[in-house]
């Protein structure tokens, strides 16, 4: 063997012979790669040019790996070309330096092998080729966004807060969770795949618990939703992750200032399974403690973090996915209050909560006609709650075992039958007031106080049947739901149906009803601290809908939607819950869609309601707590080049609903005003209207295996700040409002390798 120095040195020099003695060519392995992240590219097409040639010569295909092997001499020049990059024209003598480069640093034994990498831009296509969008199990008021969409539009760019822009979502001051068409937030159901999950959104900037890599689409049912979906009588909200094998290793890394930063990694196992990690913190409690004026009164450190671990699997029959996620928030505040026990007259308010969940989905096709779908599941969800001299605190393991068969008589019908167990057990301390609502001055600073613990563990489950059958255009969706609740000892059966009739292939009829019923809270029907005696709470909704495609490139959805709902559960002096009130919905919302091409994406989604109350059947109907009148949003983005983007936001929603003070009494017991809670009009007051216009700008910067993205915008701008909600002078004679954050500009760097 030679010495590898000599074998180096000789086998430049033959490099440097070839290069002599073009007129026998030289024969080059050029692979093509994508720049920015270095992945092969197939299907590539090679032309080779003559140096006096006006026209193309030899044509060359590339091989399925993405390589292609050219022999020409040195005054060639090779052109290489593929749909969605931009040309590239490099010249053979060029490649054979790169060639000498690379053996330089790299030196190799054995025979010259004249192999090189090039990479191809990406280029931006014309406005005339839509991104087709696949569709997933139908239904009338749902919507399914990719998480291409998604991101364009979406506040931060955060796939998860699409939702946020569809019809029949309102704006909530507070909280991670969503109001849909007038029901409370907590009426909803959360999901994140199959798992069954408290909340996907963090408490601050609502940003989605799943990471965006890890998002495919996100699913949206604003009502009128299937049986597979129960215990919920608002909406749907899914994120679902990514369900195929990656195919080489990458990594993310994100800097959001000033909210979070976050870490992502992705890469193969074997031939058949992908591993992904992820990891979220944020640091605004590190920053705004700094930065808030020492003698605003309010010191206020909200916070979060997240961590998920995500496993794919393919089988010869079918799919396995395993998922682990820790999601925490917090918020600790410092605010001045008449209820303070310190000489400082400062109160403390805080809230932890967190939420551990692991689950195994496994697809499997029995035979040709049948399928099994199983996720079982387990939960830890801790919540600590802190108002002044106040606590509660709350400890939850869940364990679920979701299971759906499907059977496909024919290409066309389907039939799904599932079952869903499960077991609660819950542990909760408290020491707080008692609520008494009829007591007309009622004030929290005498009222009494409870104090007291419960271990609870309750069982249940559900079963649903449904079906897509076929007759022609015609589409029904029939289905059926049953419960049964071991701490309330009692069970419930929803009947639903859904009906989809295409007209003529631009317009479809849609229509859909049912009952939907709602489990009590745990807590509210304890032996302790609630009541053992409460019922479901329910709903019926209907929707009458028509569904436009008008072109290529544009759709639309009306709808018309009334929602009934009662036995909704209240507190009460006596019996703590009690099933009593009502809410009736009414609206219409239209969603005007322009699809995503290379360039321009977009839509407008408009939704009047009204949504009216009462706390029992004997009262007067009033204002819901989630009444706005008109929500509207219009949003796009636009690709100006291969590397910027722009995009923008812009909200309106009617004011929210708020409850008056009454006439103000003075105790002298206790030295102070109190408003007389009896003279009331509960939800009586309406906030100013609330505006909002977010806009964004994003730019690529290419390198030939990894690429970064900055975008820099800004968030919550208007002329006026909104307004979240009132206070009063210490005699209640006057209002002021309480504001809501001023815009807030932002720069997110990503860097992907």
């Amino acid at each position: 063997m030679f010495p590898k120095k000599l074998l180096t040195v000789a086998i430049l020099c033959l490099i440097s012979l070839s290069v002599d003695a073009f007129a026998q060519g030289v024969k080059v392995t050029v692979r093509v790669r994508k720049k920015g992240s270095g992945e092969t590219i197939s299907r590539t097409e090679g032309t080779v040019f003559s140096e006096n040639a006006a026209a193309a010569g030899e044509k060359i295909q590339a091989a399925p790996d993405g390589t292609l092997t050219v022999e020409a001499s040195e005054s060639a020049t090779l052109r290489f070309t593929r749909f969605g990059f931009k040309p590239l024209d490099v010249k053979v003598l060029d490649l054979l330096e790169k060639a000498r480069a690379r053996l330089q640093a790299e030196p190799e034994e054995g025979q010259i092998q004249l192999r090189v990498d090039i990479f191809l831009e990406p280029s931006l296509g014309g406005d005339d080729t839509v991104i087709i969008q696949g569709k997933k199990r139908p239904g009338v008021s749902k919507q399914i966004i990719s998480v291409e969409e998604a991101r364009r539009v979406a506040p931060g760019g955060d796939p998860g807060q699409v939702t946020k822009l569809m019809p029949g979502v309102q704006r909530q001051a507070f909280g991670s969770q969503v109001v849909i068409r007038g029901s409370a937030p907590g009426d909803s159901k959360y999901y994140i795949d199959d798992l069954e999950v408290p909340f996907v959104y963090h408490g601050v900037g609502q940003y989605t618990v799943l990471p965006t890599p890890l998002i495919e689409d996100v699913e949206f049912s604003a009502g009128g939703f299937g049986a597979e979906y129960g215990d919920a009588t608002g909406g749907v909200v899914k994120i679902r992750s990514k369900a195929s094998r990656v195919e080489r290793p990458t990594s993310i890394y994100n800097v959001n200032f000033p909210v979070f930063s976050s870490a992502y990694h992705e890469r193969p196992i074997g031939k058949d399974a992908s591993l992904s990690l992820s990891i979220r913190r944020s640091y605004l409690e590190l920053i705004l403690p700094k930065v808030l004026p020492k003698d605003s009164g309010l010191t206020l450190v909200p916070y979060f973090s997240d961590y998920v671990v995500l496993h794919n699997q393919e089988f010869d029959d079918g799919k396995g996915r395993l998922i682990s996620i820790a999601s925490t928030d917090g918020i600790r505040a410092v605010f001045p209050s008449d209820f303070a026990q310190g000489e400082e007259g400062t109160a403390a308010f805080s809230v932890f909560n967190y939420y551990g969940i692991l689950g195994y989905e496994r697809t499997k096709r029995l035979n040709s006609q049948w399928s099994l779908t199983t996720t079982p599941q387990v939960q830890f969800f801790k919540l600590n709650l802190k108002i002044v001299d106040s606590k509660v605190k709350l400890k939850v393991w869940s364990t679920r075992l979701p299971t759906e068969f499907t059977y496909r008589p024919n290409a066309e019908d389907k039939i799904y039958l599932g079952a869903d167990l499960r077991a609660d057990k819950a542990t909760v301390y408290f020491d707080a007031i008692r609520f008494d609502r009829n007591d007309p001055f009622f004030d929290p600073e005498e009222a009494p106080r409870e104090e007291g613990s419960e271990e609870t563990t309750t069982k249940g489950g559900a079963a649903w049947l449904a079906m897509e059958k076929n007759i022609g255009d015609l589409l029904l969706i029939p289905g059926l739901r049953a419960y049964y609740n071991d701490q309330i000892k009692k069970g419930t059966a929803d009947p639903r149906f859904s009906v989809r009739f295409d007209l003529n292939g631009v317009h479809a009829l849609k229509f859909a009803t049912g009952q939907f019923s709602k489990n009590p809270e745990p807590g509210q029907a304890s032996v302790s601290a609630g009541n053992p005696d409460l019922k479901f709470e329910r709903s019926i909704h209907y929707v009458v809908g028509v569904e436009s495609r008008w072109s290529d490139r544009w759709n639309s959805d009306v709808q018309w939607f009334k929602k009934r709902s009662w036995d909704l559960v209240r507190a009460d002096s006596e019996k703590r819950y009690v099933n009593s009130a009502e809410l009736d919905s009414v609206g219409a919302e239209i969603l005007i869609r322009r699809n995503m091409t290379e360039r321009l994406f977009g839509w407008f989604s408009y939704t009047w309601s009204k949504n009216q109350s009462r706390e029992s059947s004997g009262d007067a109907w009033r204002n819901a707590e989630y009444d706005q009148t008109h929500v509207a949003n219009l949003a796009g983005n636009y690709r100006l080049t291969e590397v910027w983007e722009l995009g923008g936001r812009l909200n309106y929603h009617t004011g929210d609903t708020f409850t008056q003070k009454g006439n103000a009494v003075y105790n002298a017991n206790l030295d102070k005003y109190q408003p007389r809670s009896g003279d009331l009009e509960l939800f009586a007051g309406r906030l100013p209207n609330y505006n909002e216009l977010s806009v964004f700008a994003g730019r690529d910067f290419l390198w030939d295996t990894w690429k970064m993205n900055a975008r820099f915008g800004i968030e919550y701008f208007w002329f006026k700040r909104a307004v979240l909600g009132v206070d009063y002078n210490y005699d209640y004679t006057k209002e002021s409002y309480l504001m809501g954050v001023p815009p807030i500009p932002y720069l997110e760097v990503q860097a992907t390798l």
